[in-house]
């Protein structure tokens, strides 16, 4: 009798570990990880990852032909002055369940350390969720504005789509 008390000790000791084990992994597998992956990168030698733009998505430069619909946001590598990187997000959720909107912007205005008057910027846009244009780039140098359009140092060099 001894020893059937004890091989039920064991086996009720496995079902309690088992039921911790089932309780973790419904928790796991009910949580929203964010993922992320690499939707275009100028350094790839791959194609569909550079999209032919091997020198960065520089100003006024766009790509269609694009299928952006499962992400939720993309991010994206910005260098300028090719000194400066910046990291952005480009959010491709509507603000509201009723919204048609068929466009998504991003902008930015960064500071530049050695003049308080400096700024980077940058526009970016997303339409129909299947066409990226970096509608353009460059600085501010008080009230002046001074576009890098085409300059392979204000550029978009990476972009990760997030869901």
């Amino acid at each position: 009798m001894q020893k059937i008390d004890y091989l039920q000790e064991k086996v009720n000791n496995i079902l309690n570990e088992l039921n911790a084990v089932l309780t973790e992994l419904n928790y796991l597998k009910n949580r929203k990880i964010e993922e992320c992956e690499t939707v275009y990168d100028k350094n790839s030698d791959d194609e569909k990852l550079n999209w032919n733009l091997t020198n960065g998505i520089m100003g006024a430069k766009s790509k269609t032909g694009l299928d952006f619909s499962k992400y939720k946001a993309l991010r994206m590598h910005i260098m300028f002055g090719n000194e400066v990187t910046h990291i952005a997000e480009l959010s491709l959720v509507n603000p509201a369940p009723s919204s048609t909107r068929t466009e998504y912007y991003s902008s930015l205005k960064l500071g530049d350390e050695t003049a308080s008057s400096n700024f980077y910027y940058g526009l970016f846009k997303v339409v129909n969720k299947n066409a990226f244009y970096n509608v353009g780039m460059g600085f501010f140098s008080g009230s002046t504005k001074t576009a890098r359009n085409n300059n392979i140092n204000y550029c978009i060099y990476k972009i990760e789509g997030i869901f």
